[in-house]
Order: C-alpha cells, then structure tokens, then sequence
C-alpha cells in the first residue's frame, strides 16, 4: 500500500491525477445513465443500441482515465506510445464495458462487473505495452495481481449496487466503478520498475504523449457531450410523449361515461374526470373518498380502506354522497403507474338507469300489463307466503276467484279496446273493495282473484264477496257510454280446503264453476261433499291408476299387454316450403267402457294427483323409441307436465330414455308451459339448463297467455316459442292479432329464438301467418290444415316415402 501511494505522490502530477478521476467518474454516471434507458426499452434493437452507447461512454472514460494518468506519470524520461497497442487497448475496454453492463441487464450484476474489472486491467496492461522510452519495464507479479483483483472486486461491487432502484444507488455504483479503474491504475502503475537503459532506442512510428493527449482529450469530451446529447434527446422526446399520452388518457377519461378518480396516498382525490363532478354535483378534487361512499353493499367492507381493497379484486357497489342525495354506485379500482409513483384509480359507475330497468321489467313479470294487478305468478307466491304464515301463526286464509258473466259477447260488442277498458274499470272497482294488506290479481282472461289472511272465515270472505258484486254491479263509466258488467265468484278457504297455493286455488275454481252455473250473479264456497264433479274425476282417477299399472318402466318401445294408452304424432311443417319438420307427441288414452278420452279431461287430473310422472316417463320412453326408427332430419316434440320439474329425477329420466332408444339428444324438444315456471322458478331453471346441456332443446309452449311469459324469456335462453292458438284463429280479421304475433316474431328475431305456430286450421290462417312472417326468418306451423295426430304407423305410412328412410315427403 505504501509502494501505492508513494508512487502516485512522488511520480505523478496530482492535478492530471484529479482530472483523471473526474474524467472516470463523468464516464460511469454517463453509462449508468445510458444503462437505464436500455433497461427501460421493450424491444432488442432500442435495448441494444442505449446499451451500446453505454459501453462506449464508459470504455472510452475509462481508457482515457487511463492515459490521462499516464501523462501524469513522469519517470524522467523521455515517453511515446505505439499507435496499434494503445487502440487495442481501447478496444479491449469498450468490448468489457459493452459485455458487463449487459450482463447487469440480466442476472448477472456481479460477474458483469469482474468482467469489466478484468477488462481495465487489459486495457491498462495493453497500454503499458504501448509504452516507448529508452529503458526496460519490469513488474512486480504480487502488486500485478492486487491490481487486477481491486478492478474486479470494486467493478463487482458497482454493478450490485447499481441494480437497486433510485438515483442515490446509481451514484454509489458510479463512484465504484470509477474507484475499480483508478484502484487498477493506481496499483498497477506501483507494479513498475523502469530500467534506464541507453541502448534502447525510440522507434519512429509512435505517438506522441502531447498529440496523444489532444486525442484523448477530444476524443473523451466528444464521447461525453454525444451520450448527454442523446440522453437528452431522448429524455425530450420521451416527456413530449408522456404529454401526449396523458393528453389523450386526460380525453378518453373526459369522454368517459365512468366517473374516474386518482387517489392519493390519504385517499383523497388528486385528480378526476368532469363525469365524476357532475355525479357529486361539486368538483370532486382534494375531497376525502370516506365522506363520499356513505354506505356500501359489500359484506365485511366496512371501511372505506376495506371498499377500496375489495374493489381492487372486484365489482362492488356502493351509495355515493352527492349533492342530490345519495346516489347508487358500481366501483372498480385497479393501479395507475405515474411520474409521482404507483396511484390508486376509482371507477364509479352510476347504476340509477340500470337499477331503474331493472325494477321495471321485475315489475312487468309480476304485473299485469294490461290493469297494473298483480299476476297469476305473484299472486301464487304470495298466496304460499300467507299459508306458510297461517301454519305457523294459526288463522284462515281465503281465496276469492272472481269471472266476469257474458265477458266475450261484451268485448265483441264494444271492441278489443272496449274490453281492455270494461278490465281495467273492474280492476279499479276491486281495489276499492279490498284491504292494503290484500293482493287483487288478474289471473287471465276475464278472471281475477282476491287473497286475504288473517280474518274470520268464513263470515269475512262472505262480506267482502257481497262488497264485490255490489261495486261492480254499479254501472261503468266508459267513454262515451256506461256498461254494467255481473260477476260469479268462487271461494276457498284455508286451512279447510287445502293448504298448499295450487291447491286452494283449484278449489276455488271449482267453487266459481258451481257459481257460474246459478241464473243470477252470486258466490259459492267450495264444498266437496256435494260436488259431483269430484265425484266423477275419483272414479276417472282409479281408472288412471289401473291403466299406469301396465306402463311399467321397462315398457316405451312396444306396446305391452293391456296398455290403454297410445302417442299420437302431429306433424309440424316449415310455412314457406311445406317441408316437413318433425311430429309433436300426444297421448291418447282408450278406455275400455269409456272409449277415447280426450286429453284435457285426463291430463289435468294425472297431474293433480301425480300420476302425470309415470304417464310422462311412458310416454317420452315410447315417443323416443318410435322417433329413433325416423329419417334423421326428423325432431320430436314432447310436452312435460309442471309437476315432472318435482324431485329432480327429470334429467337422467330424459337421458335414460334417450339412451334406451338411441335418439340424438339435437332431435328432442320438450315444451313446458308457463304454468310450470310458478312454482320453485329458480329450480325449474336449474333443471332446464341441466336439460339444455344434455343437448335437448327447450321450447315454452303456448307462448303469450300466460303473464310472466317476458320475465321468464329474460332469465332462461329457450330455443323455441309457440304461439298460442288463439292468436291464430282471428289472424288476419284482427289488426290486434296480427301486431301480436308480428311481434312475437320480431322478439325471437332479435333473440334468435325459432318460432312455431300452432292451431292452424284454416288456409287463410295460413296465408295470414305468412304476411306477418314477411322478413322475420323461418316458422313452423302444425294444425288439421297440415294434419291432425295419428298413431305412430299411420304416420310413417303417410309422411315417409316409401324404402326410404331418411327422405320424408313435403306438403305442397
């Protein structure tokens, strides 16, 4: 060490020794400077050529740091340097600088700055080679070796410092790395003994030390003043972008129909779009978030730090204060890397119109359009909640089911619209009749009901139906003219006649068809000891129960032995082309005293009494069984019954009878009825995605009857809608029935739900559907016009072409 310092201070001049040192530490701030735009450039050929510049700067600094020195050391003899060493040795110090600051880039912080330290030492070697004067050079291998190991172990430590963040890193590793060139230089010239020696003499071709200080020191000031000139450069253009970037950030976040805020680290707003002031009805700048979100909906958000976390992993909801009140709010927050750091960014989404919409298509599903009553599918849920209540709590419930006397020769004597007005007069008349804690329903057609719970029963039901008559026996004023109506009503009452919703509702229907047969307006209570129609449907029901005893589950491809029930196929065509599409499953059941019964004299008690579950598993068994012996392109349509939607057995049942009959699931639709979306809806809907993902289509079938029809469409994705009959039998003489189905059809056009019609009996019916199709895709039609259902070998012998199979004929 003493060796060290004694050389520098006794054979070098100082100030050139300072100069040097300066020289050094310009070229490792300059690189390190370089260094970071490379790290920061997302593709190679940028990346490369800032860490090119970097190797440059540093290899030229450091290589005049060197002879910088060199002019400083004075031996007292006569010195030059030879032209193509001296170059080599600037070369060996670029291409080190080059190699070990790219390896910094990597992982390799530390070996990239042994490889610049060793790089020193070959420039500072290669250099003394260069050295020319009359004398012998010789070294000391120990102070040789320290100097290479000072190089590597400071160049080392420079590049591990450098690789952590912040300029005051950057600064350390700088001086670093210019102590490992001067800590080499140093060490290195201490290393030297020089020898004078007489008899060597100078070559001709050498440089001299005063020309080569002119080079060195242009040529370092120029290397310099090129990397802070480019530096700049790009520094300039990089802050005219970042301008242009947060100029266009600043007008998208304007144009932006999302509040948008920046938060600081206190959560106040720093900065924020004009969206989110005209929310609040104030500038939002410099306002602390806490006073803004007065409440949130996030369960254990209960802070606003808390919001603000759960709103970093996903949409929340919260109420907004604002000048208005409060005002209901989507929020999102995610990370905004800016010049000042990382910052928080709120989006606040105003969900007023959605929330509104909402509200308002939940309202037409359980309302009445037409009166603003409530619907069949609430009056069901409200009727189950006053059961539930009354099983619990104790005390009555009645059911009131009301029908307009004669409604239909009224309606045709004043008028769809006429019609329309005489309802929505008589649904005002009923709400003046009731309690608020009442619910009047329209339950269809000309047919209402009235609920009430927690009177005395059955003396209450009788004063509120008098209070009924007597308000709508009063004349109705219409425009232009007053219309006297008369209504028949039907009365249950829980718990004694039932207690489960569609229970007590059919009691009352039967009640209200025992009124209706009285001369005169009036009201009757269900009594089953005296209706004789009940009577009857228990002898029709032990008659049902004897014929499902031989539809065992094995049975469906054949018919067994005894079986009185038999599928009927009805043909379902395409309207333009006449091409047959596929058939449409229906029971028929032969008595055998009886003869044939209609399907709507024993449906509806097989569902009543659950024998529609073993009936409908048959009949989807035989259906399938049948349909697989069709051409391909044929489907099968089969009804399901609401009470099949019960116990959840209806999924494999449908893929058990599949697989039995070896009948693609794409040519199987089964139809369901609004009917069946009442009852438990969110289970319904499970099993029909169960079904749909089983590869069967979902068809609603008698679309337009019912009063949730639009709900349902906007909660299950069904394949397919028929429109019922009765818009099809007066299609074409009214302009009413026409609008309807044009547009039910526009509706399945936009949601891209195929449509069929059914009941077309007629060929004007026929000609009209295909009028109101104009421009709304395809429809099919089934109806006696096309043809009325046939067991399943008179279909194959009429429709199928003879020897082939898959080739079914087209109606022209």
């Amino acid at each position: 060490m003493l060796r060290v310092i004694g050389c520098l201070g006794e054979r070098h001049d100082l100030g050139l020794l300072a100069l040097a040192a300066g020289l050094c530490l310009l070229a490792s701030l300059a690189a390190f400077a370089l260094l970071a735009r490379a790290a920061g450039a997302t593709r190679r050929g940028p990346r490369l050529f800032w860490l090119g510049l970097a190797g440059a700067a540093f290899g030229e600094g450091a290589w005049a740091t060197h002879f910088v020195g060199m002019l400083a050391y004075d031996p007292g003899l006569p010195l030059a340097f030879a032209p193509w060493p001296t170059l080599a040795s600037l070369a060996v110090m670029v291409l080190a600088a080059g190699l070990g600051l790219g390896l910094r880039l990597g992982r390799g912080a530390w070996f990239g700055g042994v490889v610049i330290g060793l790089g020193a030492g070959g420039m500072h070697y290669l250099g003394m080679a260069a050295l020319r004067l009359p004398g012998r050079l010789e070294f000391d291998p120990p102070l040789v070796a320290a100097s290479l190991l000072a190089g590597m172990a400071l160049g080392g430590a420079a590049l591990l410092v450098a690789a952590r963040p912040g300029r005051p890193a950057r600064a350390v590793a700088a001086a670093l790395l210019a102590g490992a060139v001067l800590a080499q230089h140093g060490t290195g010239m201490a290393a030297v003994t020089l020898l004078p020696d007489g008899g060597v003499a100078l070559p001709g071709a050498v440089l001299d030390r005063n020309w080569l200080a002119v080079v060195v020191g242009g040529s370092t000031a120029a290397a310099l003043l090129a990397g802070a000139a480019v530096v700049a450069v790009r520094a300039r253009l990089r802050a005219a972008a970042s301008q242009q970037a947060a100029a266009r950030l600043r007008d998208l976040a304007e144009a932006s129909f999302e509040g948008i805020a920046i938060l600081a680290a206190d959560l106040r707003i720093a900065d924020s779009n004009r969206r989110l002031a005209e929310m609040l009805g104030q500038a939002a700048t410099g306002l602390p978030l806490g006073a803004l979100l007065v409440r949130n909906a996030t369960p254990g958000a209960a802070t606003v730090e808390a919001l603000v976390a759960e709103a970093r992993q996903r949409t929340v909801t919260a109420l907004l204060a604002t000048a208005a009140g409060p005002l209901p709010v989507e929020l999102r927050a995610g990370l905004l890397e800016t010049e000042a750091g990382p910052r928080l960014v709120l989006t606040l989404r105003d969900l007023r119109e959605r929330l509104q919409a909402e509200a308002r298509i939940e309202h037409l599903a359980h309302h009445d359009a037409l009166t603003g009553l409530a619907n069949r599918s609430l009056l069901a849920e409200r009727l189950g909640q006053a059961l539930a209540h009354a099983r619990q709590q104790g005390g009555a419930v009645a059911m009131l089911c009301i029908d307009l006397r004669r409604f239909g020769p009224l309606t045709d004597a004043l008028g769809q619209a006429g019609g329309d007005a005489v309802l929505q007069a008589v649904a005002l008349r009923l709400l003046r009749c009731v309690q608020p804690t009442d619910t009047v329903a329209r339950i269809g057609g000309d047919r209402f009901g009235i609920l009430r719970a927690g009177a005395p029963q059955p003396q209450d039901a009788t004063v509120l139906a008098r209070q009924v008559l007597d308000a709508l026996a009063q004349p109705l004023d219409l425009p232009g003219r007053a219309v006297v109506v008369a209504a028949c009503i039907g009365i249950a009452v829980a718990p004694a006649d039932g207690d489960a919703p569609d229970t007590l509702l059919r009691h009352a229907g039967f009640a209200l068809h025992r009124a209706k047969g009285g001369a005169q307006p009036g009201w009757r209570f269900f009594e089953p000891a005296v209706d004789a129609r009940m009577q009857a449907r228990r002898g029709l029901e032990l008659d049902l129960r004897r014929a499902l005893e031989h539809c065992a589950p094995g049975f469906g491809d054949s018919n067994p032995p005894r079986t009185e029930f038999e599928v009927f196929y009805q043909p379902t065509l395409d309207l333009r082309s006449r091409a047959l599409r596929g058939f449409e499953a229906l029971v028929r059941w032969r008595h055998p005293e009886r003869g044939l019964i209609a399907p709507a004299d024993f449906i509806p008690l097989a569902e009543e009494t659950g024998l529609i579950l073993p009936l409908g598993a048959w009949v989807l068994r035989r259906a399938c069984a049948e349909a697989a012996g069709w051409p391909e392109t044929m489907t099968l349509a089969v009804n399901l019954s609401p009470a099949q939607f019960a116990g959840g057995g209806l999924v494999p049942m449908v893929a058990e009878a599949l697989g039995m009959a070896g009948l693609p699931p794409e040519r199987l639709e089964l139809e369901i009825t609004e009917t069946a979306m009442l009852q438990e809806t969110e289970t319904t809907l499970g099993i029909l995605r169960g079904l749909q993902e089983l590869g069967v289509g979902i068809a609603m079938d008698d679309f337009g009857t019912g009063y949730s029809s639009l709900g349902y469409l906007r909660r299950f994705p069904f394949d397919r809608l028929k429109i019922d009959r009765s818009f099809i039998e007066d299609l074409g003489q009214r302009e009413a029935s026409d609008a309807i189905v044009r547009a039910i059809l526009a509706l399945c056009s936009s949601l891209g739900i195929a449509v069929t019609a059914e009941g077309v009996e007629t060929v004007e019916q026929a000609g009209a559907l295909e009028r109101v199709l104009d421009g709304h895709g395809e429809m099919l039609v089934q109806g006696w016009l096309f043809g009325r259902p046939a067991p399943a070998a008179e279909i194959a012998a009429t429709w199928f072409a003879p020897g082939e199979a898959a080739a079914p004929l087209a109606v022209g």
